[in-house]
């Protein structure tokens, strides 16, 4: 019935058939009818009329599939091979074709089984059917074989008509309490009509008068037809029908209920085809009742805009990039001074590097501090230091906060976006001293917009003459399964939800914990790059340090420190590294509170939980951020 691989067979029976598409047809009626959508003119074809004449109130739902029962049984019992097919011909010719052919035939002639407007439906045995589909073919009349079926509404039906009248004399039959079309005059039953048991006989063998049928609905104002069956076959057939003469504007809007899978078509629209009559019903003007669509599934409704669009323009545009260097793909390009001073210069976008856009405060891009970290142990390593380097002393002074959108619609007045502000780069210097008397060099990270006079610092360090080594009170590895034993694990989603609730937006390149640990005061943290970087070039990557930041958040929520407000690192007193920073390490956090309410914390990293620390951070000091 639905055209599926292995779905004929028994269905093919009429046995099977006539009730399964019975059964489906009232389906179909009561799913419309939980939608709130109920018929006033009803109409079926041919085996269509027994599942109207139930909708309509003539008999019960189970007296309707008995009757379709006895119906299928009586006539797949019928002896001979009957056949049916559609001439697109005018009724008089196809009439005359037929009489000529019977006037000269032995036993059961051929009928006109049902004039659909279009095309007539001859009906008979098929090799009588073959005969006269040859003469009309070559009389260049098209035709179309139809799927093998018993001879319906043709002599052949005869030998089953007493036995059917008798099966639905026991039916109790009442008026029609719905306009009903009938199939054998093409008009409204009038009302009090009782469709008897004979009126079923004769409706099974004389011819289905559908033309005459979609006149009558014509007539009686129809605007809209639903189809109620397996596929859209008499939506089309209606439409083609429709007489040219009625007032009121051409044939009416069709919605099929069901469409037939297809090889060319996707299943995803015949699967879900009921859900789009549905949307075709709305269309069409009917009050759908969308609750019934779902009915026992869990559904949710949500609001949406009750006005017409705002009709904003949004451009897009390339974004500002940094131009192409040879230098540091952290620091930019290298210049030295005469006085020995080293300069590495390199221009930030909101949109370069591409994962810098991730780092909102309260809405502003603000650059993480762990950017200027790794600037200043990158440049300890461009210059050649070997074994380990150190930062010593490291203070934030202040931030890099990128200049918000205009507000309003981001128009300029000519309905172009004005991305000024966004895509607004700036100059960044990262400034070595000269090497002198006093132990080690400082360094500085600077920046300056294009509207600037004065260059704005950000963050500076002492790099030590001698790195030294991590410092005696922390472990020479981290025993992860050790700590572990005695931390609880954290919710990662659910941490960076807090972040945000507190002003702290990171995006996808800024959540680099896989997984996490924590207690009061102490906390155990994987932190890898995010695959959708690619590889990575840096010795210090800035992502890897945030997330040791990270890490260290959870230490201070664990321990009710974090609370409701904002934390950012400010500084530390010490970044020791033993070398290049691996693309996943384990950080471990203990802290202790440092001066004026400020936290610390000592951190460990390394790339395999066996192998030695490879960085330390000691009294990284979070404090307090002002939004304003």
């Amino acid at each position: 019935m639905f055209g599926r691989p292995g779905a004929a067979g028994d269905l093919d029976d009429p046995m099977w058939k006539q009730p399964a598409i019975y059964a489906l047809e009232c389906a179909l009626t009561a799913q419309w009818s939980s939608l709130g959508i109920r018929p006033d003119v009803l109409m079926g074809h041919s085996l269509g009329e027994i599942a109207a004449a139930h909708t309509a109130g003539v008999f019960s739902l189970e007296e309707g599939l008995r009757f379709a029962a006895a119906r299928g049984s009586l006539i797949g019992a019928l002896p001979g091979e009957g056949a049916m097919a559609a001439v697109f011909a005018p009724p008089s010719r196809v009439a005359s074709a037929l009489e000529e052919h019977n006037a000269r035939a032995e036993g059961p002639g051929l009928s006109i089984a049902a004039d659909n407007g279009a095309h007539q439906v001859v009906s008979g045995p098929s090799a009588a059917i073959e005969a006269i589909l040859e003469r009309f073919e070559s009389e260049e009349i098209r035709v179309r074989r139809l799927r093998r079926s018993p001879a319906y509404h043709s002599a052949m039906v005869e030998p089953a008509l007493d036995g059917l009248e008798a099966r639905l004399g026991e039916f109790e039959f009442a008026p029609a309490s719905v306009t009903l079309v009938s199939n054998l005059t093409g008009r409204v039953v009038p009302p009090g009509t009782v469709l008897d048991a004979a009126y079923w006989r004769r409706q099974a063998r004389e011819p289905v008068a559908f033309r005459a049928c979609v006149e009558t609905l014509a007539e009686l104002g129809v605007d809209t037809v639903v189809e109620i069956g397996p596929h859209a076959v008499l939506g089309p057939m209606t439409v083609l029908a429709w007489p040219e003469s009625v007032e009121g504007g051409g044939p009416p809007a069709v919605v099929s209920s069901l469409r037939q899978p297809h090889p060319d078509i996707p299943a995803a629209e015949t699967d879900g085809a009921f859900v789009a009559a549905t949307a075709e019903a709305y269309e069409a003007g009917f009050p759908i009742r969308f609750e019934g669509l779902f009915a026992g599934e869990a559904r949710r409704r949500i609001s949406l805009p009750g006005y017409p669009f705002q009709r904003e323009r949004h451009w897009v545009e390339s974004t500002k990039r940094r131009r192409a260097a040879a230098g540091h793909p952290l620091l930019g390009d290298r210049h030295e001074s005469a006085r020995g001073e080293i300069t590495f210069e390199m221009e930030v976008f909101p949109s370069d590097p591409a994962w810098l856009d991730d780092h909102k405060v309260f809405g502003r891009l603000v650059v993480p501090g762990a950017l200027y970290g790794a600037m200043a142990a990158s440049v300890s390593m461009a210059e050649g230091a070997t074994g380990s380097v150190a930062l010593e002393d490291m203070q934030l002074h202040n931030p890099l906060v990128f200049p918000e959108r205009d507000a309003d619609d981001g128009s300029n007045g000519n309905g172009r976006s004005d991305r000024s502000g966004e895509d607004a780069g700036r100059k960044v210097q990262v400034l070595l001293d000269a090497s002198g008397d006093v132990p080690g060099r400082r360094v500085q990270v600077l920046s300056r917009g294009e509207s600037d006079e004065e260059w704005t610092l950000h963050a500076e360090a002492r790099i030590p003459s001698s790195p030294g080594s991590r410092s005696t009170d922390a472990p020479s590895r981290v025993d992860v399964e050790g700590v572990k034993a005695g931390l609880a694990p954290v919710d990662v989603p659910a941490f960076y939800r807090a972040k945000a609730g507190v002003g702290i937006d990171l995006g996808p390149s800024f959540r680099t914990l896989e997984r996490v640990w924590s207690r009061p005061g102490e906390a155990l943290g994987e932190v890898s790059l995010p695959e959708a970087l690619g590889a990575n070039a840096l010795d210090v990557h800035p992502l890897l340090l945030d997330g040791c930041f990270q890490v260290m958040g959870a230490a201070r929520g664990a321990a009710g420190a974090e609370g409701g407000t904002t934390y950012l690192p400010f500084g530390w007193e010490r970044l020791w590294l033993a070398d290049r920073l691996p693309d996943r390490i384990v950080c471990h956090v203990r802290m202790r509170e440092g001066p004026g309410g400020g936290s610390a914390g000592a951190g460990g990293g390394s790339a395999d939980p066996e192998s030695a620390a490879t960085a330390e951070v000691l009294a990284g000091d979070l404090r307090l951020h002002d939004p304003d």
